[in-house]
């Protein structure tokens, strides 16, 4: 597995597809970890969904940066903040080649954990 950190959806810019088209590969698998929050943004459970899920900005954003690759939509699952629990991101990220984090790094899957959230993050499941 591959991990990588993003703090934005910048893959698809021509300096970052030649610089990581030796690594990132169009077989490869993707696992997102959308743990990013943006108060305005994802306040709540139905705004995080809007964004980060299908049809969302985020989701399109993340969708369009891995096209430079030759990775399609149908190779690309996601780990949600809210829905998903431990064993559930174990299992996604047991097969993908990539991971890739919108600006929380991947941990190793039997260690992914949440604390508590801070006062202005939603708290998870």
């Amino acid at each position: 597995m591959i991990n990588v950190l993003l703090s934005r959806g910048i893959l698809k810019e021509d300096y970052m597809v030649d610089q990581l088209k030796d690594v990132i590969k169009s077989k490869h698998k993707v696992c997102i970890l959308a743990f990013s929050f943006f108060e305005k943004i994802t306040i709540t459970k139905e705004a995080y969904d809007g964004y980060y899920k299908n049809g969302g900005e985020y989701y399109q954003k993340m969708i369009d940066s891995f096209a430079p690759y030759g990775i399609k939509e149908n190779q690309i699952s996601w780990i949600y903040y809210f829905d998903d629990t431990k064993e559930t991101a174990n299992f996604l990220t047991s097969e993908p080649n990539l991971g890739n984090s919108a600006r929380t790094p991947i941990l190793p899957a039997l260690e992914i954990k949440r604390t508590e959230p801070e006062a202005n993050l939603p708290a998870g499941p």
